[in-house]
């Protein structure tokens, strides 16, 4: 009795449950949620979202207000040829997904194909990662990079998150993917929202194409 009274205890003092999101992801997904939010209301009338290998928490307020979410499954599905015709679809989404890409610049391209004016582009990426070929693993981004990779959008929010203790976890794969507590007296959680804007862990961008298509 007295065990379960001190483990009762000890959850409530660090900040169980969580809402998910692994060391590597809280902030990202924190950070990115309500502008989420934000840009699935700006639009009139619920539209078509494209998720290359799914969005998970990215997508949800967009599903959330009607519109279609419509999957892909790199490779299986190249994202350098989406099979969708031109102005197709309102958001094109990608979470963690760029750095496995052949031409990150053809990829751009094509969501932009595929994409109607004023359509938006949101992808996150990696930078400081351990290499996980699922397939292949080609490339890091900064939010620099990011914003040369999407040059032709207009600009919405690029940035990143992470810090010099973060890559440490990767030798304690049990601590490092569960689920952060959400307690900002908990060691996971102070370590989840410090950030250093030199160590980025994983990086965002989102961009808006021009409402009007240059001739």
């Amino acid at each position: 009795m007295m065990a379960k009274t001190l483990k009762a205890t000890l959850s409530r003092i660090l900040g169980f449950p969580s809402d998910g999101a692994d060391i590597f992801r809280y902030t990202m997904y924190q950070t990115l949620a309500p502008l989420m939010e934000e840009l699935a209301a700006s639009f009139a009338a619920p539209g078509r979202l494209l998720a290359v290998s799914g969005a998970g928490q990215l997508a949800a307020p967009f599903q959330n207000r009607g519109f279609e979410i419509v999957e892909t499954h790199f490779p299986e599905a190249d994202w350098h040829n989406l099979p969708f015709a031109d102005s197709s679809f309102d958001v094109v989404m990608s979470d963690q997904v760029l750095e496995h890409i052949a031409d990150p610049f053809r990829c751009a391209s094509e969501a932009r194909r595929v994409l109607r004016p004023g359509g938006l582009q949101i992808h996150t990426t990696c930078f400081v990662n351990p290499i996980h070929d699922a397939p292949g693993d080609n490339y890091r981004f900064t939010p620099d990079g990011l914003r040369l990779v999407f040059a032709r959008e207009q600009e919405i929010l690029a940035g990143g998150w992470g810090n010099p203790l973060v890559p440490l976890l990767w030798l304690f794969p049990r601590i490092a993917f569960r689920p952060v507590p959400v307690s900002p007296r908990n060691p996971l959680s102070w370590l989840a929202t410090w950030n250093r804007d030199r160590w980025p862990i994983v990086t965002w961008y989102v961009g808006r194409t021009p409402s009007v298509v240059a001739s």
